[in-house]
């Protein structure tokens, strides 16, 4: 016979040595209800520093490394605090003078456990749930033969991706069938089929966010009704781990359920990454959650001999299946679920430009706000305010601001009573110290606006991010529930010489007027790069808004380094493409490295591979393109270089 408390204990700390940190934390609570250990407080702390660190790496916000960190952190703490157990329900038994919790229990028991990260259990309704859904599924059949899967919305609109009906041309040639599955002796059922409404078609193309939508042609004998709808979730976003289920018709056979091996394993950016089985038909397949709500469009995959996709931003590579998330591609419809256009609107037929949906005829409907003032450039050394204001519907939001000089408005899409805002350092490299008169939490004016005002001290010059946490806080089932939202903004940090003063007498031998110059430093090798991204900066040349000077361009007869040198002298940002043969030219990365360490020159590395800077200095510099990302980690390069210009406007 066992001791009951025994192998309670033995089973939390079988949980933390597998690194199921909640479970063993929900177990911990659990054990000091029945026992009154009185570990409450110490478990409710470590669980609080364990799920923020969750939040933020999820998030992207903490590093890999900072959250196993923490993930140590707290299993130790647990363990530790498990040794005191037995002396504090002995304690307090004494107290109460019953026996401590020494019952027996039989040698061939164990308490049951959830196996795995999370449990299967389902109520019987869930079934009923996914049949509901799986009739608003449909298989797509283009007139050259191309088979995908789409899905009806609440207006009579289907989704499915561009690669499957990439133009109006083909939506108008393509059928719908519905219904396309087998009954329970293994008999197909009656089709339904429809035709499509090519006038009503807006897409995004496949290296974008992949989908079409087109309006579907009712039929009073069969009306669309009959079939339902799929609802989505576009606020909750799945984190890893959390299981995503697929309604398909993979290659372009009867309707299937993908329901085992379904687990969320990234994110990053528009993307998804699940494990849930697909096969080439499957595109435009709705994702669900576990709620039966679509959280994306199911698009793409590769397998680990295909070599994977990066998953994270942290460049893990994995095979994996892929789908694009509908909070991305509403945004991008303009923040609106899918809806009719008003009869009175006529459609343009457009099928590349995408215009938001809503717009005009709701300009009444006041929406909550949020605006922020945070300077892009700071000083080094020198504090600089920045102001965050939250608003129920915008009203007035601006007044009183000394300067419009970096403002920014947005629409949040959901607020409360009580809302939070803090300023973080998402590098948590020490770049900056940020302090506050405020509470992060207050209670949101439902007149005028509410206000936070920080003060923010740049320690490290170069270019780095800075994030803005905004989140509304609700009472649910008697418990606090947090939603989150975060805005990165980018930061240029310079040193207080090269921060302009409106006192400092103008000299002007040494005072550029002109757009600043940028200089493409990299390796003879990597030419066909810099001739990529000199293509891409074109329209900020164009227009004036920059010079460049490529160093590999020196004319015939002069010294390319010199020519190099004098150049990096008159810049005021160095564009370093970053790879391995950058390092294997001693001389070349010897005069950046001098750059680096004078710290004269904002230097903005662009990593073109993923070659270890380690030791380098370079690794302290927020590197792009934007998420830690390299080029080679792009499908298209192209795709690449915009994301490094789209953060050099922001700079400008």
């Amino acid at each position: 016979m066992q001791n009951a408390q025994a192998v309670y204990i033995q089973t939390i700390e079988g949980l933390l040595e597998d690194s199921e940190i909640e479970k063993a934390i929900d177990a911990l609570l659990d054990l000091d209800k029945q026992t009154k250990a009185d570990i409450r407080q110490d478990v409710i702390l470590q669980s609080g520093n364990f799920k923020e660190a969750k939040r933020e790496y999820t998030r992207n916000i903490l590093s890999y490394e900072d959250f196993s960190r923490v993930s140590s952190k707290t299993r130790f703490a647990l363990l530790d605090l498990m040794k005191e157990i037995p002396q504090r329900i002995e304690a307090d038994a004494k107290v109460r003078n019953i026996a401590a919790f020494q019952f027996n229990i039989p040698d061939d028991v164990r308490l049951e456990k959830i196996l795995g990260q999370q449990s299967n259990l389902l109520k019987i309704s869930w079934l009923e749930k996914a049949l509901r859904a799986s009739k608003a599924v449909c298989r797509v059949v283009c007139a050259d033969g191309n088979l995908g899967t789409g899905f009806l919305t609440q207006d009579g609109f289907i989704f499915t991706n561009n690669h499957v009906l990439p133009t109006k041309e083909a939506a108008k040639t393509a059928r719908l069938e519905f219904n396309y599955e087998l009954d329970v002796h293994g008999a197909i059922k009656s089709r339904v089929v429809y035709q499509l409404d090519a006038s009503q078609f807006v897409t995004s193309p496949s290296n974008q966010l992949d989908f079409s939508r087109v309006k579907v042609i009712d039929d009073p004998n069969n009306p669309l009704t009959q079939w339902g709808y799929v609802d989505f979730e576009t606020k909750l976003t799945p984190v890893v781990s959390d299981p995503v289920t697929i309604i398909q018709h993979p290659k372009g056979e009867d309707k299937q359920i993908a329901q085992r091996s379904n687990d969320v394993i990234g994110l990053l950016n528009q993307h998804l990454f699940y494990t849930t089985d697909t096969e080439p038909g499957s595109s435009g397949s709705p994702v669900f959650n576990n709620e039966w709500k679509v959280v994306a469009i199911h698009h793409a995959g590769k397998t680990e001999a295909e070599g994977g996709m990066v998953i994270n931003a942290k460049g893990d590579r994995k095979g994996a299946n892929r789908g694009i998330l509908f909070r991305d591609i509403f945004a991008f419809l303009g923040g609106e679920k899918p809806t009719s256009p008003p009869e009175s609107a006529p459609s343009s037929g457009s099928e590349s430009v995408i215009q938001p949906m809503a717009g005009a005829a709701e300009e009444s409907v006041k929406k909550p706000q949020v605006l922020h003032q945070i300077p892009r450039n700071m000083a080094l050394n020198q504090e600089s305010k920045c102001i965050i204001r939250i608003s129920y519907d915008g009203k007035g939001i601006e007044l009183g601001l000394k300067t419009i000089d970096d403002v920014v408005i947005k629409e949040l899409p959901r607020i409360s009573e009580t809302m939070s805002a803090s300023l973080l350092d998402p590098a948590m490299e020490g770049v900056f110290k940020i302090r506050t008169l405020n509470s992060e939490t207050q209670i949101i004016d439902k007149e005028g606006f509410t206000e936070w005002i920080f003060y923010v001290l740049p320690l490290k010059a170069g270019i780095f991010p800075l994030a803005l946490k905004i989140a509304v806080i609700e009472l649910i089932n008697g418990k606090e529930q947090h939603k989150e939202f975060i805005i990165e903004e980018t930061i240029q940090i310079s040193s207080a010489a090269q921060v302009a003063s409106p006192a400092a007498p103008v000299q002007s031998k040494s005072v550029n007027t002109g757009p600043p110059l940028f200089v493409i430093y990299y390796d003879l090798a990597d030419d066909a790069s810099a001739k990529a991204l000199s293509k891409h900066l074109n329209i900020l040349r164009i227009t004036n808004k920059i010079k460049t000077y490529s160093i590999q361009e020196a004319l015939a007869g002069e010294n390319a380094m010199v020519r190099a040198k004098t150049e990096m002298d008159a810049s005021k940002y160095i564009l370093a493409l970053v790879s391995s043969n950058l390092f294997n030219a001693p001389d070349w990365f010897g005069v950046l490295f001098e750059v680096l360490h004078s710290n004269s020159k904002t230097i903005i590395p662009i990593r073109l591979d993923q070659t270890d800077w380690s030791g380098t200095g370079l690794e302290k510099l927020r590197s792009l393109p934007t998420l830690n990302r390299s080029v080679s980690d792009f499908s298209l390069s192209d795709n690449a270089y915009a994301d490094v210009v789209a953060e050099i406007r922001k700079l400008l």
